[in-house]
């Protein structure tokens, strides 16, 4: 999921996701694209409850190459 100055909305939108199934069975990355704001300890506030989320952090380079960094970490299931 990219962030990009969100702190008003990051933690709603977590919370949605791991309101969608078991969250021993998501993995939730996110990718922080040089945000100026809180957006970045909000993230972090809600990893302390949930293993399952992870930060990545990477200067502003836009949304799609946001993307494309959170796919890089992703391991295929055999």
């Amino acid at each position: 999921m990219p962030v990009y100055n969100r702190e008003a909305y990051v933690g709603a939108a977590l919370r949605s996701l791991l309101r969608q199934g078991d969250a021993a069975d998501l993995d939730i990355i996110v990718i922080d694209d040089g945000s100026t704001d809180g957006s970045v300890e909000a993230v972090r506030a809600m990893m302390d409850d949930h293993s399952c989320i992870r930060l990545f952090r990477q200067e502003n380079m836009g949304v799609t190459r946001a993307r494309n960094s959170g796919l890089r970490p992703l391991k295929p299931e055999a």
